[in-house]
C-alpha cells in the first residue's frame, strides 16, 4: 500500500468508478488502479496490479454484506476481503 498526495494527480486522473464506504471514497483511476480517501485522517492510500489487483484500469465497485469488494477492471475482476485480493482474468481462467 502506497500511501500519495492528491494534489500528486493534478487534473491528468480520470476517475472511473467511485464507491463510499464507511469512514472511505473508493476511487477507481484510470491506469492509476484504486485510491482509497480516508475521510477522517485525510490520506490517501493506493492500491493497484502490484497489491494483486486484476488490472489497473477499474470500472466499478460492488460491496457485498460480509464486506467483500468486488471490484470490475478491465482485464477481469478482483474480491477484495480488506486485507488480499483474489483476481479472476481471462487468462486464470483458461
Amino acid at each position: 500500500m502506497e500511501r500519495i498526495d492528491l494534489k500528486n494527480l493534478g487534473s491528468v486522473a480520470r476517475f472511473t468508478a467511485i464507491h463510499a464506504r464507511g469512514d472511505e471514497l473508493w476511487l477507481g483511476v484510470a491506469g492509476e488502479g484504486i485510491l482509497r480517501y480516508g475521510l477522517k485522517d485525510n490520506v490517501v492510500r493506493r492500491r493497484s496490479i502490484e497489491q494483486g489487483l486484476a488490472d489497473n484500469n477499474v470500472t466499478c465497485f460492488a460491496e457485498e454484506a460480509d464486506g467483500t469488494m468486488w471490484i470490475g477492471t478491465q482485464n477481469g475482476v478482483s474480491a477484495f476481503d480488506g486485507t488480499n485480493f483474489v483476481s479472476f482474468t481471462q487468462a486464470k481462467s483458461r
